[in-house]
């Protein structure tokens, strides 16, 4: 079966035509969309929906190599991964033809087709549940302990309505629907990790925040082994931002920078949450507006007031572009056994993503939250620690979907 390509591009102040070519295309066009097209026999909507996003990504690498627009090739994987999302839910029908958008022209030829990656298994590692807290679960996977908790609740927010169903395979699917219409949907894997999550707006748009499977098309690596050590070549003070210190602007830079490092591949959100070497691929801010009295997770209102700065500048960029994913890191001092400051910080984590949603408008379901416990402390005293009491933030946009914006 032979498959053509056809590629939507921007036109740029009119200087791009179809009959431009993919050298002027590349050269001064904004690549958004690879559409597959076929000749031949009907294939399978996934399958094409799946080549549609692997053309995708590659228009995006090619972008993120100097040949177009960043932000108008992460529109278009958008797109794509929106069209698989129709491909999945109705494998029997064929995928509706792709029109321009507004601003956009046909070009008959594409950038080079990379060969198809095969997508990584996901696999749960081996794991023992060591100790259970009200709505939190502690596993050990290898050596490391780790925190887990279900944060539909945090997703429902008040007079959310919730509804949950088990696949064969072990998979839960959780459907929340909000007063205002909107739903979120949330698969998981059989350990409890999001490997989907969608959402659906009053005007019936889908947007994927988060895919897995979509995503994972590069070499396995072994986190521990295969990446070398982080040379950070930014200001210490650039790559770690204290909220307090920062201006506005800095706090918005923070989170919108790229990495610091090549990010080799997509990486699940599993990955991102257990390696401490990937999530410093990125910079991080500090919110030390909040720091919380021993053995609490709770956010004293004169602390809440201190948030405004950190809580409106990540409604700014959510607002601009809502498929961004914020990691909430929830941290504790050395004193108390690591059980015990594993779940105390993963409360610190949801109180501050409660605020942010509560208080400044930041959507539930672009906010990861995340408990580390006393592993990582800001400051090396086995004794109680105020500073080391706190809740740190990454965009791990860049992680998730495998690129460098």
């Amino acid at each position: 079966m032979k498959i053509g390509l056809i590629v939507t591009a921007v036109v740029a102040a009119g200087f791009i035509t179809a009959a431009g070519g993919p050298a002027v295309a590349e050269q001064r066009g904004l690549w958004i969309l690879a559409q597959a097209e076929t000749s031949g026999p009907a294939i399978d909507p996934v399958a094409q929906a799946e080549q549609e996003v692997r053309d995708a990504r590659a228009i995006l690498r090619s972008a993120m190599a100097g040949n177009g627009n960043v932000r108008e090739a992460r529109r278009a994987l958008r797109r794509a991964l929106g069209r698989l999302e129709l491909a999945r839910a109705n494998p029997n029908q064929p995928l509706p033809p792709l029109e321009p958008e507004a601003g956009e022209t046909e070009i008959t030829e594409a950038p080079p087709e990379e060969a198809p990656v095969e997508e990584l298994p996901l696999k749960a590692p081996p794991e023992q549940v060591v100790e259970t807290d009200d709505d939190r679960v502690i596993v050990r996977r290898g050596s490391q302990l780790e925190v887990q908790h279900d944060d539909t609740a945090r997703l429902a927010g008040d007079g959310g309505q919730r509804t949950r169903s088990v696949a064969d395979d072990g998979t839960t699917t959780t459907t929340v629907v909000r007063p205002n219409g909107v739903r979120i949907v949330t698969v998981r894997a059989p350990d409890g990790e999001i490997i989907r999550r969608t959402r659906q707006g009053r005007n019936g748009r889908t947007r994927i925040l988060i895919d897995t499977a979509a995503e994972q098309t590069g070499p396995a690596l072994d986190l521990r082994v295969d990446l070398p050590r982080l040379e950070v070549r930014i200001p210490q003070q650039e790559y770690i931002v204290e909220s307090e210190r920062a201006s506005d602007r800095q706090l918005e830079q923070a989170l919108l920078a790229p990495p610091v490092e090549q990010v080799e591949r997509a990486y699940s959100l599993r990955e991102i949450r257990s390696s401490g070497r990937l999530r410093n691929k990125l910079r991080r801010i500090d919110v030390d507006a909040v720091t919380f009295e021993f053995g609490s997770a709770d956010i004293p209102r004169d602390q809440v007031r201190r948030m405004e700065r950190i809580g409106w500048a990540l409604e700014r960029i959510l607002r601009r572009d809502p498929d961004e994913i914020i990691l909430v890191e929830g941290h504790t001092d050395a004193v108390g056994t690591d059980l015990a400051n594993l779940a105390l910080s993963d409360r610190r984590a949801e109180s501050v993503a409660y605020v942010l949603t509560a208080y400044f408008n930041v959507p539930p379901e672009n906010l990861i939250t995340q408990g580390y416990g006393e592993h990582f402390l800001k400051v090396p005293t086995a004794g109680p620690e105020r500073q080391n009491r706190r809740v740190t933030l990454r965009r791990i946009t860049p992680l998730l979907h495998g690129g460098d914006f």
